[in-house]
C-alpha cells in the first residue's frame, strides 16, 4: 500500500503502481479559509508542505493571505474550502 501526499493510504492499482487521482486535497489557485484563533482569513492555496510529516509534524500546506498578500505555511487542518 502506498501513500498519497497527505501521507494517508492509498491501494495500489493491480499492476503494483499506485492509483493516484488528478489532485488530493486542494488545488493550486483554489480559495480556501485559514481557520485561525481570531476567526478565519480569506487566503488562496498555492502548494502542500510535504517537509513537515517527513519529519513526523502535521501536514502543512503553503497560503498566500489575500487581505495581506503575505505567504505561509499553515497545518493543513486549519484549512477549509470557500465557496
Amino acid at each position: 500500500m502506498s501513500k498519497h501526499k497527505h501521507g494517508k493510504p492509498h491501494p495500489g492499482s493491480e499492476d503494483g503502481d499506485p492509483e493516484v487521482p488528478d489532485y488530493v486535497g486542494f488545488k493550486k489557485g483554489e480559495k480556501v479559509w485559514v481557520h485561525t484563533e481570531n476567526g478565519q482569513r480569506p487566503a488562496v492555496y498555492v502548494g502542500d508542505g510535504e517537509n513537515a510529516t517527513f519529519f513526523g509534524g502535521p501536514p502543512l500546506a503553503y497560503v498566500v493571505m489575500e487581505d495581506t498578500d503575505e505567504g505561509g505555511e499553515v497545518e493543513l487542518d486549519r484549512i477549509t474550502a470557500r465557496n
